[in-house]
C-alpha cells in the first residue's frame, strides 16, 4: 500500500532468497517463512575412518549414521598460521572462489561424505555441535562447510564461529524462531574450557541456500585460528598453541545439522486458468506451498491463501486455501523423484510439477 493505492504488494511473499547451483530459471526463490518450512534438519556425524579425500589432520568420515564407539576422538594442535580465503574473500557477498585445500583443510581437522547420490538441497541455518577439551581455557573454534567436487578441490560454502568460553546456551532467545543457539557473551556467562571433561559448543553458521551437486562430498574443517579475521584470546600465546580433542563417540557425538530441503517441494511450474468474478487469467503460473501461507503466482501478480492441512498420508497431502479469489482445494503428490501440485476452486485451476 502506497500513498492508499492497493499495488499488491502485501499479497508477495516477504522471502526472497537466491539457491546457489538451482537449475537456470530456478535460482530465486520465495517463501512465506524463514526458516522455510520444508526445511528437513539432517544430522551428519563426524566419524572415525579415512576418507581418502585430503591429506589432512585426521581425515575423517562423515555420515549421517550416529556414531557408536564408546571411545573416539580428533587430536590437534592449533595452527596461528591459517590465513583463508587467501585475502579475497568478499565478506559481503560471502563468496570465495578458490580451493580451500591448501589454506584450510591441510592444517585443520576434515570430515568428508561420500560422494552424494542426488543433488542435495541446503537451505536455511546449519548448526555445529561441536564437543572438545582443551589445554587452554578459551579459544576460537572456526568451522567450514565445503563443497568438494571429483577433482579434489574444494569450494567454501559458509562458516560459523565462537569463543568457546562464551558457548552458553540462552533458553530465552531472540533468534528462538530460526532455530540457533543465542549466547548472551556477558562477563557472568565466561566458563573456561576443560583439559579432562569433555563440553558441547553448539552455534549457527551464517545462513546459505546451495545446492551440492551428484557426486560431490561435503566437507566440514574444524580449525582453532584465522589470523586475518579472529583476534587471538586475552592471554594465548603463539608460540605455545592450545592442544584441543574433538570427540566423536555414542556419548560425545559431534555433528553439524543441515537444514536440507526434499527434492522438488519449494516451487511448482504450470499452468492456472482463472475464471472468477474478481479475476481473468489463463497462462503460465508457479505455486509456492509455504506452511499456513502459500502463494500463487501468475506473472507479476500473486495471490495470498492462508492454507489449512486438511490431510496427510506420506507423500500425499492436501490443504484448503482461503484467497481474494475463493476458497481453493490443494493436493500434492511425488514419488520416484518427481512431485506435482493440483489447485481447484470455482473458476480456478492450477497444475504443477515441482522444482
Amino acid at each position: 500500500m502506497l500513498k492508499g493505492i492497493d499495488n499488491g504488494i502485501l499479497d508477495e511473499p516477504p522471502v526472497r532468497y537466491q539457491t546457489i547451483h538451482a537449475s537456470q530459471g530456478d535460482q530465486w526463490r520465495f517463501a512465506a517463512d524463514w526458516p522455510v518450512p520444508t526445511q528437513q534438519l539432517t544430522s551428519y556425524y563426524f566419524g572415525a575412518g579415512r576418507s581418502g579425500t585430503v591429506a589432512s589432520i585426521n581425515d575423517g568420515t562423515l555420515s549421517s549414521k550416529k556414531p557408536k564407539h564408546k571411545s573416539g576422538r580428533d587430536h590437534y594442535r592449533v595452527d596461528y598460521d591459517i590465513a583463508a580465503f587467501d585475502g579475497k574473500f568478499n565478506r559481503l557477498g560471502r563468496t570465495w572462489e578458490g580451493d580451500m585445500t591448501a589454506g584450510v583443510d591441510l592444517k585443520g581437522l576434515t570430515y568428508t561424505t561420500a560422494p552424494l547420490a542426488d543433488d542435495q538441497e541446503m537451505t536455511g541455518h546449519p548448526v555445529a555441535h561441536l564437543w572438545v577439551t582443551s589445554s587452554a581455557p578459551d579459544g576460537n573454534f572456526i568451522v567450514y562447510i565445503e563443497d568438494v567436487d571429483p577433482s579434489g578441490t574444494s569450494r567454501f560454502v559458509t562458516d560459523g564461529a565462537m569463543r568457546a568460553a562464551h558457548r552458553k546456551v540462552e533458553a530465552k532467545s531472540p533468534w528462538k524462531e530460526i532455530g540457533v543457539p543465542y549466547h548472551r557473551s556477558f562477563e557472568a556467562d565466561y566458563a573456561p574450557l576443560s583439559a579432562t571433561r569433555a563440553v558441547e559448543l553448539a552455534f549457527d553458521f551464517n545462513p546459505i541456500s546451495y545446492v551440492f551437486q551428484k557426486g560431490n562430498r561435503i566437507r566440514i574443517t574444524v580449525t582453532g585460528a584465522e589470523k586475518m579475521t579472529y583476534q587471538m584470546p586475552p592471554g594465548a600465546d603463539a608460540s605455545a598453541p592450545p592442544r584441543i580433542n574433538l570427540y566423536w563417540t555414542i556419548e560425545y557425538a559431534s555433528y553439524v545439522a543441515f537444514p536440507l530441503i526434499p527434492a522438488r517441494s519449494s516451487r511448482y511450474q504450470g499452468t492456472a486458468e482463472i475464471n472468477t468474478g474478481t479475476l481473468k487469467y489463463h497462462g503460465p503460473a508457479e505455486f509456492y506451498p509455504s506452511g499456513k501461507i502459500s502463494y500463487l503466482r501468475l506473472g507479476e501478480q500473486w495471490i495470498k491463501c492462508a492454507t489449512g492441512l486438511a490431510a496427510r498420508a506420506g507423500l500425499k497431502a492436501s490443504y484448503v486455501c482461503d484467497s481474494r479469489i475463493g476458497s481453493l482445494r490443494v493436493e500434492r503428490k511425488g514419488s520416484g523423484g518427481s512431485s506435482q501440485a493440483r489447485l481447484v476452486g470455482s473458476g480456478v485451476a492450477f497444475s504443477g510439477s515441482g522444482f
